[in-house]
């Protein structure tokens, strides 16, 4: 049975700058500080698109674009040997700002493995990970008249 960790928080930015910087992967290290370097071709981001992440203490790791739905939806996915790990980013419009739902998800035939392996590390990291969205996503937008890019 799959396990998913949630976690949600409250961003005073409209959900558009949220998605804005959650989408920007090549710019993930400045506020994901457990990244340490992201790859994409810069494409139009859209479902079906590749990229790559490289954690710290680890090698890259092939991601791709699950779903994509501007300005409330974003959906990774990573396939791992036997599994998948799914993250979900919801962006709910909230007086005052944007109302943030994240989850990870591991599926497959292996998922209690890769849940202990990382999973359960990035579920942990959920919070603070939010915290540093926010405190990101609100710089940009305040030192920035066109808001998050």
């Amino acid at each position: 049975m799959p396990k998913t960790y949630r976690h949600e928080a409250f961003i005073p930015l409209p959900p558009a700058c949220v998605f804005a910087v959650l989408t920007d992967i090549a710019h993930w290290p400045d506020w994901d500080l457990d990244l340490v370097a992201t790859r994409y071709d810069g494409e139009t981001l859209r479902a079906g698109s590749r990229f790559s992440i490289t954690p710290k203490g680890a090698g890259p790791v092939a991601m791709r674009v699950a779903a994509l739905e501007a300005p409330t939806l974003f959906v990774d996915q990573a396939s791992l040997p036997l599994a998948s790990i799914h993250g979900v980013h919801r962006l709910l419009p909230t007086e005052g700002g944007t109302r943030l739902i994240h989850e990870v998800t591991t599926t497959g035939l292996l998922a209690f493995l890769w849940d202990r392996i990382v999973t359960r590390n990035i579920g942990a990291g959920l919070a603070e990970q939010a915290a540093r969205l926010r405190d990101y996503a609100v710089g940009i937008s305040s030192t920035s008249k066109s808001g998050p890019p």
